[in-house]
């Protein structure tokens, strides 16, 4: 899955910075931790340094509705089920970091679509693409999806340091840049010919 690259634009924040979550609203996508992560940037974060869309539809809409009507707090944005590509496309290019927090997903495509778009990523470790994708540290987080504290401490490092967050946006590209055709169909003839995959993509080591 290859979505097209964009650009990389310093978009400045005005010090905010903005939480994206693009997903079904059903308990695999771990819809108890997302709320959670509102309830936990409502209460320790001003709401003038963050903001918080919410992409998706599910049997769980009624249950995260009902907790964002509770915390009561205008950054957190719920904007349903959009099924118009450009739009969501748009929102991805119009935010800093991606939440996801599965308690399984076998691949995990948005991902792809958050990179290509320089997103950061605050992934938990049951998402088979951020284990590819993801350099903890670099240009991302990884916390096992069981373990709020850790989830806690990625949202932390977010807004202590805000200065590196345009820095994993940049690592995002460059790891991304990596993932295209040319070096999966590469790395793909050499593991069917049973050849080391020498090439230095991260496909080599998928």
């Amino acid at each position: 899955y290859f979505p097209k690259q964009e650009e990389l634009y310093k978009v400045e924040t005005k010090n905010k910075i903005r939480f994206i979550f693009v997903g079904q609203l059903i308990e695999r996508k771990g819809i108890d931790y997302l709320i959670n992560a509102l309830h936990y940037l409502n209460i320790n974060y001003d709401s003038s340094l963050w903001d918080f869309k919410i992409l998706g539809d599910g049997i769980l809409k009624n249950k995260l509705n009902s907790e964002i009507e509770q915390i009561n707090n205008s950054s957190i944005k719920y904007l349903g089920l959009i099924k118009k590509d450009s739009v969501i496309q748009e929102l991805y290019s119009n935010s800093d970091i991606l939440f996801i927090s599965s308690i399984f997903d076998g691949w995990g495509a948005v991902v792809n679509e958050a990179l290509s778009k320089n997103l950061a990523i605050l992934s938990s470790n049951m998402v088979y693409s951020s284990r590819s994708l993801i350099n903890h540290g670099y240009n991302g987080f990884i916390y096992g999806y069981n373990d709020l504290n850790k989830m806690n401490e990625g949202f932390d490092f977010f807004f202590r340091e805000k200065g590196n967050l345009f820095s994993m946006k940049k690592n995002s590209r460059k790891i991304y840049k990596e993932w295209n055709s040319k070096n999966a169909s590469k790395s793909f003839f050499k593991l069917i010919e049973n050849k080391n995959n020498t090439n230095k993509s991260l496909l080599s080591r998928i």
